[in-house]
């Protein structure tokens, strides 16, 4: 007992580490000490992710870079408020769309303005300029997606938008174009494998669309069934790039199941918001 009090005694007196400069012991006990301090912390998610197993499975290795790859894909199309503050929503548009391999063209200028393979910079107005309005974006062959559209926004005299040949737009794309009812006119959607005809049955919203082209899409089913209900939905539109010559066998069960398809993907959809 009294060995014990001595040496707490001496704990006590001991200078820290940062104190003494010449004795071994003090300074060894400060850091002792200082390790288990409760002021100490340790990052939980570092420490699990440490105990982790590596899988390096090929399949795994391919998983992860296509996350990384869809990560800087993201980052890359997000949407930025300082640019639509400074160039307005026609020019900060075009920018995005110009700096992603797309081409622009504006009211009243017959020339498309694209980015070059050896330019390294947009060819576009740093400035906000008045009377300036996009009216036609070209982004076929791009990797454009879901998030890219929240860049498109008021846009009041975008009539044309070609997205044929884009990977990334799929249905919940669709879903949204309701943003351009009031203006698009034009709109192809040709060679896009994730688009099916639940996203189709959303473009009736756009009831100024007077063409829509939707060739070889290996997602539609039926896409002679789906360009007459189209044509039906929205008065004056035509839809191109579907062989009507061939016959349509069964047209009212499977028009049934079309019409049920969409309710289920209106379902989902919600369901997804909540």
């Amino acid at each position: 007992m009294e060995m014990y009090t001595e040496t707490m005694t001496m704990l006590k007196i001991l200078p820290g580490p940062r104190q003494c400069t010449h004795c071994w012991v003090p300074c060894r006990t400060g850091i002792i000490f200082n390790i288990f301090s409760p002021k100490r912390t340790f990052d939980r998610d570092l420490i699990a992710k440490i105990q982790q197993e590596i899988d390096l499975r090929p399949v795994r290795i391919r998983s992860w870079f296509k996350k990384k790859e869809r990560d800087l894909l993201l980052e890359d199309h997000r949407y930025i408020e300082e640019r639509h503050q400074a160039l307005g929503p026609d020019l900060a548009t075009a920018h995005f769309a110009v700096a992603r391999q797309a081409s622009v063209k504006f009211v009243g200028i017959d020339e498309w303005t694209k980015i070059g393979e050896k330019d390294k910079y947009v060819n576009l107005p740093g400035n906000y300029v008045p009377e300036l309005f996009l009216e036609a974006v070209d982004a076929s062959g791009t990797q454009m997606l879901y998030e890219s559209f929240d860049n498109f926004v008021r846009l009041e005299h975008l009539k044309y938008l070609n997205l044929s040949r884009c990977e990334n737009i799929d249905d919940f794309c669709l879903d949204r174009f309701s943003q351009f009812s009031d203006s698009l006119l034009y709109l192809d959607l040709s060679e896009c494998p994730q688009v099916t005809e639940r996203g189709l049955a959303c473009l009736h919203r756009l009831e100024k669309l007077k063409r829509l082209r939707i060739a070889n899409m290996p997602s539609v089913k039926n896409p002679a069934l789906v360009g007459l209900m189209l044509e039906e939905a929205i008065p004056g539109c035509i839809v191109e790039g579907v062989d009507y010559s061939s016959n349509v066998e069964n047209t009212n069960s499977q028009m049934d199941k079309f019409v049920a398809s969409i309710h289920q993907y209106a379902d989902d959809a919600d369901d997804q918001k909540v």
